[in-house]
């Protein structure tokens, strides 16, 4: 934990580092001048590949291997609900605190709005107020999140819900079915109840 906090000089100063998220392995020349979010007395990395603070370098003393980052993965995301995906275009992860500009984006269109029959946001305070980010996944190509996918919980109809949005610029390119499908796989091979997916008459 503490070496993939306020990391930067530590990852620089490494040869290889990894991500006990995403369990990359990379060398520190990876890491962009952007890639990083600030903290109270410094700057912790993010990783180039999945955008997630969990990167350690060789230079803090823990051994850069796919066992060690399976085992630091465990400890700190074993619980977690949803995890990464990858596919062959896609990353499809949780919802991240600097994805707001591109949910706002995408949900503050009001074509998008009315075909997924939700609210059209009119400021980007409205992702945190509107958005349950604790159930919704990024859906990420190339570092820029493209789509945004949302669980619902429907007590009048007694069951779970699946409901998502595209940018405009991304859409008929089959990304949308390429990240639900992923999902949809891993839910099923895990036994997890696969939610129904909500589409609204005209999309």
């Amino acid at each position: 934990g503490k070496a993939s906090f306020e990391n930067w000089e530590s990852v620089k100063n490494s040869k290889m580092c990894g991500c006990y998220y995403c369990r990359s392995i990379f060398p520190s020349s990876d890491v962009g001048e952007e890639d990083w979010t600030p903290d109270r007395h410094g700057r912790t990395v993010l990783c180039p590949k999945c955008f997630i603070d969990s990167v350690i370098g060789d230079a803090s003393g823990i051994p850069i291997r796919e066992d060690v980052l399976e085992e630091l993965y465990q400890e700190k995301f074993g619980d977690s609900d949803y995890r990464i995906l990858t596919t062959e275009r896609l990353l499809i992860r949780p919802v991240l605190e600097q994805d707001a500009a591109d949910i706002f984006e995408i949900r503050g269109d009001e074509d998008t709005a009315d075909w997924a029959g939700v609210p059209c946001m009119k400021s980007i305070e409205d992702v945190s107020s509107q958005i349950d980010l604790e159930r919704a996944l990024s859906v990420v190509l190339g570092g820029e999140v493209i789509g945004l996918i949302e669980f619902f919980s429907d007590y009048e109809l007694d069951g779970d819900f699946l409901g998502y949005y595209m940018k405009k610029s991304h859409r008929c390119k089959g990304y949308m079915t390429e990240a639900l499908t992923a999902l949809r796989n891993r839910m099923a091979e895990e036994g997890e109840e696969i939610p129904m997916l909500w589409i609204f008459p005209g999309n």
